[in-house]
C-alpha cells in the first residue's frame, strides 16, 4: 500500500485525514501543487513555491506557516518510501486549519509516457459545458477545480489528449492539464492571466527564458479562430513538459517550434520516467 504524509504523518493512502468540516472538502478552500520529482529533487521547486507563496496570501490564508525546507524533505522522504523518487508526480494540497495550514502530500511513479517529447501529435478539443471566470483569483490552482476536472474526464471518453476551457467571452483559456501556446509565423503566442488562465508553473518558465534570450512571448487574447489559423499548437505542463498538438478539428500541425523548444528544457523532462534507484 502506498503512503502519503498527512501533517508531517506517514499513513496508507486508504486512511481517512479529513473530517466533514475541512475547509478545502466544504468550499474548496485550499491550494495544490502538482510537481514533478527527478533523482529526489524538483525542477522548477522556487516557481512552484512562489505560486503556492503567493497562492496562500490572496486568499488570505496563512502564508508564514508554510514551511517550504520541511514539506520540501516531507516529499523527499514519502518519495523515497513509495520507492518514486528517481521519477515521481508528487502532489500537494494546502488548506486552511485553524490558525495555520493543513496540507496533504501524495507520491507516485510517473508514468513513462511522461518522458521526452511526445512523437505522436495530441489530439485536441474544446470543453463544451464550462466557461472559466476571469477574475483576482482564476490564476491560482485553486481545490476548487471542478471544470478542470470535467473537462479532463471528456477529454479522456472522448479519445482526445486534452480538452481546451474557454472563458466567459469565449476565448480560449488553457487546457484540462496544461498551458496553451500557437505558432503564428514567428511569434508564439499565449492566452494572458487576465483572460483566466492559470499561472501555470512551465508557462512562466518558458515565457521568462524566452523574454531573456529576447524572444518574448507574446500574451494575448486567443480565438478558436486563431488556433485553426496557427502554424502550430503546444501546450506546456510541469510533468509532462512540452506537447505538440496534430490536430484541433479540421487544422492540423507540426512542431517545427515545439521540438526544439522542448530539447532546451534538458533535463528531466528528456530523461527515462521510470531509473533504477
Amino acid at each position: 500500500m502506498p503512503l502519503i504524509c498527512h501533517n508531517g504523518r506517514f499513513l496508507d493512502a486508504a486512511t481517512p485525514v479529513l473530517d466533514a468540516a475541512n475547509p478545502a472538502f466544504r468550499w474548496g478552500e485550499g491550494l495544490f501543487e502538482t510537481m514533478r520529482m527527478h533523482n529526489g529533487t524538483i525542477p522548477l521547486a522556487a516557481r512552484h513555491w512562489a505560486r503556492l507563496q503567493d497562492g496562500l496570501e490572496r486568499l488570505g490564508l496563512n502564508a508564514a506557516a508554510l514551511q517550504q525546507p520541511v514539506l520540501e524533505n516531507l516529499l523527499e522522504e514519502l518519495a523515497r518510501r513509495n520507492d518514486c523518487s528517481a521519477a515521481a508526480r508528487l502532489r500537494l494540497e494546502v488548506y486552511r486549519d485553524g490558525s495555520g495550514l493543513g496540507f496533504v502530500a501524495e507520491a507516485t511513479a510517473l508514468d513513462a509516457a511522461d518522458a521526452g517529447l511526445n512523437e505522436r501529435g495530441w489530439q485536441v478539443e474544446v470543453f463544451p459545458d464550462a466557461r472559466i471566470a476571469a477574475d483576482a483569483f482564476s490564476s491560482l490552482k485553486r481545490s476548487c477545480y471542478l471544470p478542470y476536472l470535467l473537462a479532463a474526464r471528456r477529454a479522456a471518453d472522448t479519445s482526445m489528449d486534452e480538452c481546451l476551457l474557454l472563458n466567459a467571452w469565449g476565448r480560449v483559456c488553457d487546457g484540462a492539464r496544461s498551458s496553451v501556446f500557437v505558432v503564428r509565423g514567428n511569434d508564439i503566442v499565449t492566452p494572458p492571466l487576465s483572460e483566466g488562465a492559470i499561472d501555470g508553473v512551465l508557462r512562466r518558465h518558458l515565457i521568462d527564458t524566452l523574454a531573456a534570450e529576447g524572444r518574448p512571448v507574446r500574451e494575448e487574447a486567443l480565438t478558436m479562430e486563431d488556433l485553426l489559423a496557427a502554424d502550430e499548437l503546444f501546450l506546456t505542463n510541469a510533468l509532462k513538459g512540452i506537447r505538440w498538438a496534430a490536430r484541433f478539428r479540421s487544422r492540423t500541425y507540426g512542431n517545427t517550434r515545439a521540438r526544439p523548444l522542448y530539447e532546451r528544457l534538458g533535463e528531466p523532462f528528456a530523461a527515462p520516467a521510470v531509473a533504477s534507484e
